[in-house]
């Protein structure tokens, strides 16, 4: 194997992988969950209601808190789809991440599905009513990096949220069992699609 130089001697060239593989994993429909409930660097558990990244290329879900790009000022919440991203791995090393703007449906739906999370973060409540107003105060308190390209007074002035969807969570009625298919992506709107298959040249933080 190769090795790069250094002044301490010959650095070994470490090749980067996952420590587990990906095509063993048993993935739902919408490929959200594994069966094996294996997911990032390590191999680590995820919850339905923790932050996270799919991968571009290999479409492997990261949580934030092990994700180098995205700094804790981001305010990166579960659900959140305005973004392309490409880990580590499939990136040569470096990984690449990119803000989107976000549209009011998306940010209402995301802001939706965090309020219908039970208390363990494992399920989605059915068929309970979302108020507008606590959707309003939500997504005011999680203003950044879900809200980007939007406008506040917008949000204050409330029409934001009644046009874009606060209604009876009657989409959410439906049982979720642990460690299994989460059907969550259907209530998604239809753009964070589009989202998923962009590759992007570098880590910075852009918002354009």
């Amino acid at each position: 194997m190769a090795a790069e130089s250094s002044s301490d001697g010959p650095v070994p060239i470490v090749e980067l992988k996952l420590p587990y593989k990906l095509t063993a994993l048993n993935w739902d429909e919408a490929h959200h969950f594994n069966s094996q409930n294996r997911y990032g660097y390590t191999g680590r558990k995820r919850k339905l209601c923790d932050p996270a990244l799919q991968c571009d290329t290999c479409e492997q879900w990261f949580l934030v808190d092990e994700v180098g790009c995205v700094g804790a000022d981001a305010g990166f919440v579960a659900f959140q789809r305005n973004y392309r991203f490409t880990c580590r791995v499939c990136g040569g090393g470096e990984e690449q991440w990119e803000l989107l703007p976000n549209p009011w449906s998306s940010v209402v739906m995301t802001a939706m599905l965090n309020l219908l999370l039970d208390g363990k973060g494992d399920h989605l409540t059915p068929s309970k009513w979302l108020k507008a107003a606590d959707v309003t105060e939500w997504i005011a308190a999680h203003w950044g990096s879900l809200t980007t390209g939007r406008s506040l007074q917008q949000l204050r002035e409330n029409s934001a949220v009644t046009k874009n969807g606060a209604r009876p969570a009657q989409f959410c009625a439906y049982a979720i069992p642990p460690c299994a298919a989460r059907p969550y992506a259907a209530s998604l709107p239809p753009q964070s699609t589009t989202w998923r298959r962009t590759r992007v040249s570098s880590c910075s933080r852009r918002t354009s």
